[in-house]
């Protein structure tokens, strides 16, 4: 017996969070997938939990992950969508998730309503979310430890590089809340300099303020990091950084690297 997709309160909620990601989305242009695209001006690009930033494939970043031992499950909009369809004992089409990866239009053998094939090409569906509890921050190789988190890395699709990364904990005390954000500061201004937003000083554990965040903000070429200490109330005191690298297409990246060459080359007196 074959059983169809219906329109569940289960898939509602999905699309209306992918439209949602897709509204709120502040990273970078998409990179077409398998493009080979250039990071902007970024002379070094960061290396988390052994994924180079901007460079690792999706497949290379899911080994490197394995291999250090950590614990990652898929937590991409499509991920969810099929298991709330699952838990409702309706299948997603093995083929029709694999088509929708790929930025096809799922094929008709799939079963699947027009309505419901029209989602899954959805960029936002298509966007890739790989997310590692319990990684020790000692993972990150820059020297701090003590605390564990969960990182979520995202690429625009299957066949795309990395381009986004971030490592966040949450603490229900305020002293070492405020001493992991402490730490965190320290450890970027050691790699990126100074901040070039947000230096003021750090708030004592006993000043913190409910839903008002204490930010720094580092910008090198395409790189943006984002560090964030914020008390959130009964849910707790979270402190994260984010990595984000843009990228120009193939067609832009050849056009920078001819307009560098020629702004680098010696100019030569014309005829007279």
């Amino acid at each position: 017996m074959t059983t169809t997709m219906t329109t569940t309160p289960a898939l509602v909620l999905v699309l209306a969070l992918a439209a949602l990601t897709a509204a709120c989305d502040e990273r970078s242009p998409a990179a077409p997938a398998g493009a080979a695209a250039a990071p902007r001006g970024t002379d070094a690009l960061p290396v988390v939990l052994g994924v180079t930033l901007g460079q690792t494939s999706v497949a290379d970043a899911r080994a490197a992950l394995a291999a250090a031992g950590h614990a990652c499950e898929d937590a991409s909009l499509m991920a969810l969508m099929a298991k709330a369809h699952a838990a409702r004992g309706v299948r997603v089409p093995d083929e029709a998730l694999a088509a929708a990866r790929r930025g096809e239009r799922p094929p008709e053998a799939a079963g699947m309503p027009s309505g419901h094939a029209k989602y899954l090409e959805d960029p936002a569906l298509q966007q890739v979310r790989i997310s590692c509890e319990g990684v020790p921050v000692a993972a990150l190789g820059d020297g701090r430890t003590g605390v564990t988190g969960r990182v979520l890395l995202v690429a625009d699709a299957e066949g795309a590089p990395v381009t986004f990364i971030a490592f966040q904990r949450t603490h229900r005390a305020a002293d070492a809340a405020v001493a992991d954000a402490r730490a965190m500061f320290a450890a970027l201004e050691r790699t990126h300099g100074a901040p070039r937003r947000g230096a003021e000083a750090l708030p004592a554990a006993d000043e913190l303020r409910r839903y008002e965040p204490v930010r720094r903000r580092w910008r090198a070429g395409s790189l943006r990091v984002n560090a964030t200490l914020v008390d959130l109330g009964d849910t707790g005191i979270s402190v994260s950084e984010e990595w984000t690298v843009r990228y120009l297409g193939p067609a832009e990246a050849a056009e920078a690297a001819e307009a560098a060459e020629a702004a680098e080359a010696p100019e030569t007196p014309g005829d007279e």
